[in-house]
């Protein structure tokens, strides 16, 4: 059963969910959810058509988006939407909570461009909470713009215009997988954190961070365990930061993308 409405409208597509944004946002002061409920032995695969911009309200006030899910015994779960831009003078925030079942397959993925074209980015607040059979997987957070002190220095986002996540259980890319494939100076860090709950459930947490969305996803979506998923691996054929690509002789040693299992 699908519920919606305007600025977040859901489509059906064959056996995958579109979400449609019908208005323009998140705008500040905009208060937006969704619930998403994989039932058991369920499959769901849900997306967006296309990248979502926060923006700016007439006040200060922060716009909010928080998404719960839940995913069923034998459920899987597959969450890929386009980006979020963070627009210049934005205060965003997205909070999703999963709570999934012991044998459920999740693949979640999140991505955030730093800006449009030639601006500085809006301030963004993103957070995740995994939670397997009620007890705790993950909890990840992410803090960019103006608010978060030091966010573009070396121990944060270094440069960087896009980062992105990807979390699943289940299907996990294991030892000694290859999983770049980048050109060096736009792919700037990438990392494979193993995670493991209570129960001694596996998952993993894969990170990265890049000048442009396409080397963003030259890592994350290689390492999809879904190997059917027709998501097209550059959706942005005409690059949009043209101007802050970094050449390869001026990245930085310390900047070299590394994978850690």
């Amino acid at each position: 059963m699908l519920r919606s409405e305007p600025p977040l409208s859901l489509r059906p597509a064959g056996e995958e969910v579109y979400l449609v944004g019908s208005a323009a946002g998140p705008l500040g002061g905009d208060r937006l959810r969704l619930t998403i409920d994989v039932g058991d032995g369920a499959s769901l695969t849900l997306r967006s058509i296309a990248a979502s911009v926060a923006l700016p309200g007439p006040d200060a006030e922060p716009s909010r988006l928080d998404v719960h899910a839940r995913v069923g015994k034998g459920a899987t779960l597959r969450y890929r939407p386009e980006p979020l831009i963070a627009a210049a003078a934005c205060r965003h925030r997205t909070t999703a909570r999963l709570e999934l079942a012991l044998d459920a397959s999740v693949e979640w993925r999140e991505e955030l461009v730093a800006g449009r074209h030639g601006e500085s980015p809006g301030s963004c607040w993103t957070r995740l909470v995994a939670d397997i059979d009620g007890r705790p997987l993950l909890r990840h957070e992410l803090r960019m713009g103006p608010d978060a002190p030091a966010w573009d220095g070396p121990a944060g986002l270094a440069g960087a215009r896009a980062v992105g996540m990807l979390l699943r259980t289940n299907r996990l890319v294991g030892a000694g997988t290859p999983l770049l494939d980048a050109p060096l100076d736009a792919l700037l860090r990438a990392s494979v954190f193993p995670l493991e709950d209570s129960h001694g459930r596996r998952a993993e947490l894969l990170t990265a961070c890049a000048l442009d969305v396409p080397a963003l996803r030259s890592f994350l979506v290689p390492a999809d365990p879904f190997p059917a998923d027709p998501f097209p691996a550059d959706p942005f054929p005409a690059d949009p930061f043209p101007a802050d690509r970094v050449p390869a002789d001026r990245v930085p040693a310390d900047r070299v993308p590394r994978s850690s299992q």
